[in-house]
Parts: C-alpha cells; structure tokens; sequence
C-alpha cells in the first residue's frame, strides 16, 4: 500500500513512502502501529529517506524489529540500519550480484550494520523464517 498518515500497520502488509514525504511509525496509545508522514527537509539527500523510516522503527520497536536494504544509489540507510544493528534488530541486505545499484546495500555492509547477506531471490525466505523465530 502507498502510505497514508495514520493508518494502522496490519501483518503481512507492505507500505510504501509517497513521493516527497517521509514515512515513519509511531505507536499510539492503543498499543498500535501507525504510519506517521512527515512533509520536512530532505534526509541524505533524499525525502523519503529510509534512514528516517529506520529511526522511527528503532525507536518505535527496537530490537524486535527486522530491516532490509535492498538496491539503490548512495548511503541513504545506512545509519538508520547500524542504529537498529546496534540496539539488537534483525538487519539484512541485498548481495552485490542481484543488485541493480549496489550502493546502498554497500554502505550498509560497510558501516557494519548488517547481519546477513542475502540474494534477491532469498528476502522472501528470511522474511518467513524470521518470522517464524529462526533467525534473530
């Protein structure tokens, strides 16, 4: 789904930043998640900037979160994902041979921020098995 401000966060369900907002999350007084979108300055040169996603997921969930970084020009992510990295999350990156751009997966690796490496065509499969508690 394109993000909306306010919409709640359902299982299974992917969200997307529109164009020239930044999308973040935030949890309400029910306990719930919601997208939270935000009309401010660029971020690493970008708006959105999922080094602002990232932020609001560590503050938001933390360490019971997972983080993916998939091809893209440039280091936008990659201090948002070695903030969750640090505080315990579950963090992967796109590797270099399925990568159109391997840019912003590179920077993330580099910064240290990654705990595993995976091929396009195995996100999908960590995803589940994280879910299913078998990787942390």
């Amino acid at each position: 789904y394109e993000a909306i401000d306010g919409m709640l966060i359902e299982p299974s369900c992917g969200y997307l930043a529109p164009g020239n907002k930044h999308l973040t999350i935030e949890k309400g007084r029910d306990g719930l998640l919601r997208t939270k979108l935000l009309d401010c300055v660029k971020v690493s040169r970008r708006k959105p900037s999922v080094d602002v996603l990232f932020r609001s997921v560590n503050n938001t969930v933390g360490s019971s979160a997972m983080a993916i970084i998939m091809t893209g020009m440039g280091d936008d992510g990659s201090i948002g994902m070695k903030n969750l990295f640090d505080n315990g999350a579950y963090t992967v990156a796109q590797n270099e041979q399925s990568c159109v751009v391997f840019g912003m997966p590179a920077k993330a690796i580099e910064a240290g921020a990654v705990k595993e490496v995976v091929h396009l065509d195995d996100i999908a499969n960590s995803i589940v098995e994280y879910a299913r508690g078998r990787r942390r």
